[in-house]
């Protein structure tokens, strides 16, 4: 079991990648993991996160919360403000994903 876990960890690190964008902005929920895991928007973008794995994910900021998302679930935000959003999965707590929005 360990690891498994150390597995969709190692996985999941190296899926982490930065994608510029200055429209909306599409995030993949899959294998336990946020791709791209961190994205950049201009400021008044949308990102869409959709659920692709099998098990339901939540996409849970500070100042936002998806609510359970079950496979192939969408959930989408729009962000007004400058700065940096991190967010994570409140399920499962290794998944980590960051929004920077200039």
């Amino acid at each position: 079991m360990k690891a498994v876990i150390l597995l969709l960890f190692l996985v999941a690190c190296a899926q982490q990648q930065v994608v510029t964008v200055q429209d909306d902005a599409q995030v993949d929920i899959s294998g336990f993991a946020f791709s791209p895991a961190v994205v950049k928007i201009a400021q008044g973008s949308t990102v869409t996160w959709t659920n692709k794995d099998a098990l339901t994910h939540t996409v849970t900021g500070r100042s936002f919360d998806s609510g359970h998302l079950d496979k192939g679930a969408s959930w989408s935000k729009k962000f007004d403000e400058k700065g940096t959003f991190e967010y994570g999965c409140s399920i499962h707590p290794t998944m980590k994903g960051t929004i920077i929005v200039e």
